[in-house]
C-alpha cells in the first residue's frame, strides 16, 4: 500500500496557477488541448439542455488552439461537439454515468 500525494488529488497547474491543458486526439487525427472541469463547474453539466450551453462549456475549456465561443457559434463544425464534450468529461476524470445531458 502506498501513501497518496497531494498531486494525485489535484489537476496540474503552470507557474502562473492556470490549469495545464491535456492533449486530446480527435477521431480524424487532429489534436487540441483542453483543461478539465473544476468541481464548481459540475452543476453546469446537469444544465446542458441545449446546444448553446454545450458549445459554451466546450469553448471555455479549449486551451489550444485559441478558439472563442463566438468562433464556435458562428462557424463551428457540429461533428466535433459531442466528441469534445466526451473528451472533456474523460480528462476531468468523471464517470460518464454522472453526466446526463438533456
Amino acid at each position: 500500500m502506498s501513501t497518496a500525494t497531494k498531486e494525485q488529488f489535484l489537476y496540474k497547474r503552470d507557474t502562473d496557477g492556470k490549469l495545464v491543458g491535456t492533449l486530446i486526439t480527435l477521431p480524424d487525427g487532429l489534436t487540441i488541448k483542453m483543461t478539465p472541469l473544476l468541481i464548481g463547474e459540475l452543476g453546469e453539466l446537469s444544465q446542458l439542455d441545449n446546444n448553446d450551453k454545450v458549445i459554451a462549456l466546450i469553448a471555455k475549456h479549449i486551451s489550444e488552439p485559441e478558439i472563442t465561443l463566438e468562433d464556435l457559434v458562428n462557424a463551428g463544425k457540429p461533428k466535433y461537439f459531442a466528441t469534445l464534450l466526451d473528451k472533456l468529461i474523460e480528462i476531468s476524470e468523471m464517470p460518464k454515468t454522472e453526466v446526463k445531458v438533456k
